[in-house]
């Protein structure tokens, strides 16, 4: 029994894919179109229709008026210019802009329900369609994120020359967190090949890396990662999955009501160091604590079986593991968990061999390890079964 439960600490904290303008620090913030700098660059001229004119400035205006407010932290102000600029010939940026700027106020329904009038439209609005997945990841709203991906850029497709390279990672992202590998990798790689390189492309390679097993991998194409890439929370928290570097995590004392995701891997976090302090009481409590935005979080639900099988809940932590891979069976640390309760609290070889063998097939990063438990479970005297 000790030589397996070493291996409880397994599924802690999880690799997550880093959308390239979900997080605020990366919101798209475009500039004008060149046609609108181009025309409040010099005065009028008799043959520019006097409307035109006139939303060419409006236009000039508003961006100088909006970056100032934004610089202030009081971005919402600038709401009203860019809704003034609905109907103009620049309608689509206008309502662009208004997503940009309650997103970074943190409105994220509404900033989603903008974008999404835009990335519904025919030819889609790209800066808009890749905010909304960014804030699709950002909550760890994978389905709908994935659905918009396909529609953006069906199976089998790669990126075209003329697709923004944040759309490209956002939509290779989506895929990642819905473990489809192997789409996610033809774009990454098409990206990569192109030189197409937001500030995220290493860090979602990375993640491709780790997801495919390959953590050495992962963790030299992390190394590499951007600074403002690695400070962000989510990719520390994945950083100190791989190397268990408790110092390099950020705190995250409480977390925007719209970035549950968040706030459940910063429980995570927590749990662990309880865990890993032997206060199992506390990790029960702050898993049990799930925020309403992640309550289908399984990383939480593996999380909390690992602590509650310690603890002797055996029912509860049959449920908690159970609902973990129903939920999200791509995640190979659920299975290597619900198979250790399997062998080590149930006495139930071949069911613990099955959620193995799962893990394997999956590529968990500790395969190896995991096929030399099956070898000796098969050997084991039938009495086990």
């Amino acid at each position: 029994m000790s030589r397996r439960k070493a291996a409880l600490a397994g599924a802690l904290a999880a690799a997550m894919a880093v959308s390239a303008c979900g997080l605020r620090k990366y919101v798209w913030w475009p500039s004008p179109p060149r046609n609108v700098m181009r025309e409040t660059a010099r005065p009028p001229v008799a043959e520019i229709p006097k409307a035109t004119q006139d939303f060419s400035k409006a236009y000039s205006e508003a961006i100088a008026r909006t970056r100032e407010a934004v610089s202030r932290g009081a971005g919402k102000e600038a709401l009203p210019l860019w809704k003034a600029m609905e109907g103009s010939p620049w309608e689509a940026d206008a309502i662009f802009h208004q997503g940009v700027l309650l997103q970074l106020d943190q409105d994220f329904d509404a900033a989603a329900a903008h974008y999404r009038r835009l990335a519904e439209r025919s030819p889609v609005h790209e800066p808009a369609a890749a905010n909304l997945l960014g804030i699709h990841l950002l909550r760890g709203d994978n389905k709908e994120a994935g659905a918009l991906a396909d529609r953006l850029l069906p199976a089998g497709a790669v990126p075209p020359p003329g697709m923004p390279p944040e759309l490209a990672a956002n939509i290779a992202a989506a895929l990642l967190e819905r473990g489809d590998l192997d789409r996610a990798a033809s774009i990454l790689l098409a990206m990569r090949t192109r030189g197409d390189y937001p500030a995220s492309l290493s860090w979602n390679m990375a993640v491709l890396a780790y997801r495919q097993g390959n953590v050495d991998t992962a963790r030299r194409l992390a190394a590499k990662i951007h600074p403002d890439t690695a400070a962000l929370f989510p990719v520390a928290v994945s950083r100190f999955a791989w190397d268990r570097e408790a110092a390099t995590i950020p705190k995250m004392e409480k977390a925007p009501g719209a970035e549950g995701r968040m706030a459940a891997l910063a429980g995570n976090l927590a749990a662990f160091e309880g865990y890993r302090k032997g206060n199992l009481a506390a990790a029960e409590t702050i898993l049990a604590l799930r925020p309403k935005d992640a309550e289908s979080f399984p990383e939480i639900h593996s999380n909390s079986g690992l602590v509650q099988m310690e603890r002797g809940n055996w029912k509860d932590a049959r449920a908690s593991l159970e609902r973990a891979v129903r939920e999200k069976p791509g995640m190979p640390e659920g299975w290597i968990n619900l198979g250790l309760f399997k062998e080590v609290y149930e006495g139930n070889a071949s069911g613990a061999m099955e959620c193995y063998r799962r893990y394997v097939t999956l590529n968990g990063n500790r395969k190896d390890e995991v096929l030399q438990w099956i070898e000796w479970l098969e050997k084991s005297p039938p009495q086990r079964q």
